[in-house]
């Protein structure tokens, strides 16, 4: 099959062969002598002219005829699309909060002011209680504390061996290595605590009994 590019090609091609066609004619024409008439050049001009008409004719319906078929597939594509129905939207998978939720509970949170030695560092303490139905041995969880229009503060890591029996409350003192809060460098310290939204995300807990689960 012919594409555009090539019919395009042969449409100069002729248009080229044309003009030379005409332009040698011409000067046939200035240098004609009595034994070659300027009748007969013009006769095979004429003819030349019309071969080269006759293929653009040919070329031009062969254009034409594959322009409509790109058409017509194109309108029975827009149909095909159209009788399709559409595609439901797949349900959202419930967030892990929900689930973490119904096992480890934040109950409460708070930080205050230490000093030790000579720098001044903000403890956390944070208040868990267990959901699970069976007592927790250790478990891996952070929390993070984002302003009231969501943006970033801080976020701290729980301590790991912190035992929870089943439907207890315990509360887990900041520790130095990854629960303190440097004061002179963290805007924490000046933003009210009502105006500090916490999110505790759990990755894994172990219990008691040996099992495992994981968010």
């Amino acid at each position: 099959m012919l594409t555009r590019e090539k019919i395009m090609r042969l449409l100069t091609l002729l248009l080229i062969t044309l003009f030379a066609s005409l332009s040698q004619a011409w000067a046939d024409t200035e240098t004609t002598t009595n034994g070659n008439p300027v009748e007969q050049q013009i006769i095979q001009l004429e003819q030349r002219l019309t071969e080269l008409t006759t293929h653009l004719e040919q070329l031009n319906q062969i254009v034409n005829s594959q322009i409509m078929e790109e058409l017509q597939q194109l309108r029975v594509d827009v149909e095909t699309l159209k009788n399709q129905p559409l595609e439901k939207s797949a349900e959202k998978p419930q967030p892990a909060t929900e689930k973490e939720a119904t096992v480890l509970i934040l109950k409460g949170w708070s930080y205050r002011p230490e000093k030790i030695k000579f720098n001044n560092y903000y403890a956390i303490d944070v208040e868990l209680t267990n959901h699970a139905g069976k007592d927790i041995l250790e478990f891996d969880a952070r929390l993070n504390f984002r302003d009231t229009l969501g943006g970033y503060l801080y976020s701290i890591n729980l301590s790991r061996n912190l035992n929870i029996p089943a439907g207890a409350t315990r509360i887990d003192q900041g520790s130095r290595e990854n629960n303190r809060l440097i004061g002179e460098e963290h805007q924490m310290r000046k933003i009210q605590s009502q105006d500090i939204v916490v999110q505790l995300v759990v990755r894994r807990i172990v219990f008691a009994d040996g099992s495992i689960q994981r968010f």
